[in-house]
């Protein structure tokens, strides 16, 4: 029999396993309730009003004096209910709606009574009883909100309220037993809906809850792809797609990559890689660089477009002389010659995002192309830049004297490339 009951109270009784989840639950739901509740202590209010009104019509004397004190009772209940949903301890405790509930029967009581005496609908005591008492259970059914135990409570109480009341008014055995079973029968469908408006919150509370949770990550990994106001932008729907006009980048690529993988192994080879791109990604966040992407063994990194250092040019070196310095670093820990080639360029481009899948903000224009190309230029250890990038950091790093290269689309341009015995990031 404990068992049955244990199983049933699980069943009806339901409580989400997590008690932070539980408490949010309870907080969301009864705190909505609480609009609700005081507009539905101002309708009862009204009502009330109006049935005291309404009396003069339908009762007179004694009864119409006792049935306008009974209303005045309810009227401290109804504001003081609406007080108590307006605490924030009434979150957690679920048995005020009890209290509150069971604090207007009596007045309930004293106004059937008044209303049977009257004999003006001709009922008995026990239908007019039912029927007020099934008024107050049905309102009951929807303030209780998140409460489906202590409505259950109210529910029971209820019934051996109205018992009581029966016997102490020597109604007949057989309209007890004709009442009760109405009475029972009607209050019993009344508290399954209130627990399927109870189970149905808690499945939606849980399935938001789910589904912010895997926005969550979404977000997440949409801005472990993407920098976050890009990421936003794409959440809004809007295309992204901007232009750039003062932008430095930055292309540094690993000298002799194919023999260094063969000597390395697959895994040697990942391993040797995940280092070496792990030290660039910190130098982007020290020099204020954003990485755009790595493409083989090569790394793109720019300046100026979604960062902006006060000096995109510098930083760009900077972060240049921070690559060749962490390349040796990791090539000792590993037990390889590593080296770098890096060209540097500056100028306008265009960023966006393109496609659905594998989203990345990327960047494109003859910049570009310029960078990837000096970079080819550079020797082994070395940093190529354009003119245009030697201008704006000839003061703050030593040079070697201009060579002139041939670039496609260029012609004939003068580079320059950082005399990195001197050079120190300042």
């Amino acid at each position: 029999m404990t068992n049955i009951v244990g199983r049933f109270f699980a069943r009806f009784i339901q409580s989400f396993p997590d008690a932070a989840m539980e408490l949010d639950y309870l907080t969301e739901q009864r705190g909505r309730q609480a609009k609700f509740t005081r507009a539905l202590c101002l309708i009862i209010g009204i009502a009330i009003l109006v049935f005291v009104l309404s009396s003069f019509v339908f009762l007179g004397g004694d009864a119409l004096k006792t049935v306008g004190y009974a209303q005045i009772y309810f009227i401290p209940i109804l504001f003081g209910y609406a007080w108590a949903v307006g605490r924030k301890s009434y979150v957690t405790n679920k048995w005020v709606d009890v209290l509150i509930f069971m604090l207007i029967q009596p007045g309930m009581y004293i106004t059937n009574v008044q209303m049977v005496q009257s004999g003006q609908n001709g009922w008995d005591f026990s239908a007019q009883f039912c029927y007020s008492l099934l008024l107050v259970m049905a309102i009951g059914c929807l303030a209780f909100s998140a409460s489906v135990a202590s409505y259950l409570a109210l529910v029971v109480l209820s019934v051996g309220y109205y018992y009581g009341l029966l016997v102490w008014h020597e109604v007949p055995g057989s309209i007890i037993g004709y009442s009760l079973n109405s009475y029972i029968t009607f209050v019993a469908v009344l508290f399954y809906v209130n627990w399927a408006i109870d189970d149905k919150a808690r499945r939606v509370f849980k399935l938001t809850r789910d589904l912010d949770i895997e926005k969550a990550k979404s977000d997440a990994l949409l801005e472990s792809a993407l920098p976050a106001a890009i990421a936003e932008r794409l959440r809004r729907n809007e295309q992204v797609s901007d232009a750039h006009e003062h932008v430095a980048i930055v292309f540094a690529d690993i000298v002799g990559f194919t023999r260094i993988s063969k000597a390395l192994g697959s895994k040697g080879t990942v391993d040797m890689l995940n280092a070496f791109f792990a030290r660039a990604d910190h130098g982007c966040a020290l020099f204020g660089m954003e990485k755009v992407k790595t493409i083989g063994d090569c790394y793109m990194a720019v300046s100026g477009a979604l960062t902006k250092p006060p000096r995109p040019e510098k930083a760009a070196v900077d972060f240049s002389v921070f690559l060749v310095r962490e390349a040796h670093r990791v090539g000792e820990q590993l037990g390889i010659d590593l080296k770098v080639r890096i060209g540097i360029n500056t100028g306008e481009m265009i960023g966006g995002v393109i496609g659905n899948m594998r989203l990345s903000y990327d960047y494109w224009g003859d910049t570009i192309n310029v960078a990837a190309r000096l970079q080819g230029l550079a020797e082994p250890d070395g940093i190529t830049v354009s003119e245009a990038i030697w201008r704006a950091t000839k003061d703050s790093y030593p040079y070697d004297p201009p060579r002139v290269a041939h670039l496609k689309n260029l012609g004939d341009s003068d580079v320059y490339d950082i005399s990195l015995d001197q050079a120190a990031i300042a």
